[in-house]
């Protein structure tokens, strides 16, 4: 990396001055096993942070994938912006730590899925249909969330879209269908340049980080 992918991408954000976050693999060197990965790149087409996702799927891509161990922001012309993967997402503290860093912004690339069959347990929906996780990731972190889901079959499962975008107040701006078909843009007006300060209600300027040693506690 860079390379063909990103390279195509990059051409796509400087011809419209868009900052852009996606999913790819990265290819990985010989005899090391490949990363599951969020690139970001700014309004000039340049790499500006490569996420690595941390929390492998354990029977999906643990075997097969190098972990990530970092967190990282960058700055851009749509504010300051932090990436992660999918079950990332699923753990408060990597949006936290994104927060601290700057990020006003959190795009998440997600491929949240159902199983085929009568008997199936539908967690992953369920949880994306019925859980307060993101818009309490949202107002938990003071950030607005951009949180793109698959479309689309692989096998036995079926990612279902529901893409969404969350406001600082937890609030959803614009969500996408449900459904393997439903692929389509998911836009939302957002200004990521408005200070925390400015908000009423804040949880994150609460944080008393000397008490909560244990939370590092294996």
């Amino acid at each position: 990396m860079p390379g063909v992918a990103t390279d195509r991408v990059g051409d796509i954000a400087r011809r419209f001055g868009m900052v852009v976050a996606f999913g790819m693999l990265a290819r990985a060197e010989e005899g090391e096993r490949p990363t599951n990965v969020s690139v970001l790149i700014d309004e000039n087409g340049n790499i500006v942070n490569v996420h690595r996702k941390i929390h492998l799927t354990p029977t999906i891509e643990a075997p097969d994938f190098t972990p990530g161990n970092s967190l990282a922001v960058a700055d851009t012309a749509a504010g300051c912006i932090g990436n992660m993967i999918c079950a990332d997402f699923s753990l408060p503290e990597t949006t936290r730590i994104l927060a601290i860093k700057g990020a006003r912004v959190i795009c998440g690339s997600l491929a949240g899925f159902y199983v085929d069959g009568p008997d199936a347990e539908q967690v992953v929906l369920h949880l994306f249909k019925h859980s307060h996780t993101s818009p309490t990731r949202a107002i938990d972190n003071s950030v607005y969330l951009v949180l793109a889901n698959m479309v689309g079959r692989s096998g036995d499962l079926g990612f279902f879209g529901k893409s969404r975008i969350i406001n600082p107040e937890g609030r959803i701006l614009a969500e996408g269908g449900e459904g393997v078909d439903c692929e389509e843009l998911v836009i939302a007006d957002i200004d990521p340049d408005i200070d925390r300060g400015d908000m009423p209600f804040r949880l994150i300027d609460r944080r008393r980080p000397e008490r909560y040693g244990d939370v590092l506690l294996p």
